[in-house]
């Protein structure tokens, strides 16, 4: 599995609306990948309208009502 798609799957098993801090996450499952590609990563999926960005750090999880970008991509 990519870390990309790992981090989606993070992302799609915890509620709605829940913070995520970033180094937290990181130190809970994505250590085998470098701390900048992880953090680029997580932009990324910002971009892509994945998750919200609530400040330096810290990410909300989104829930979208179909098709959501999840929806569209797989």
């Amino acid at each position: 599995m990519k870390f990309r798609d790992k981090m989606i799957e993070y992302f799609d098993n915890i509620p709605e609306g829940t913070v995520v801090v970033a180094n937290a996450m990181y130190e809970q499952g994505f250590t085998r990948m470098s701390h900048d590609a992880f953090f680029r990563s997580i932009e990324r999926l910002c971009e892509d309208g994945y998750i919200l960005r609530a400040g330096k750090g810290m990410y909300i999880c989104l829930l979208y009502t179909s098709p959501s970008p999840r929806d569209t991509e797989r």
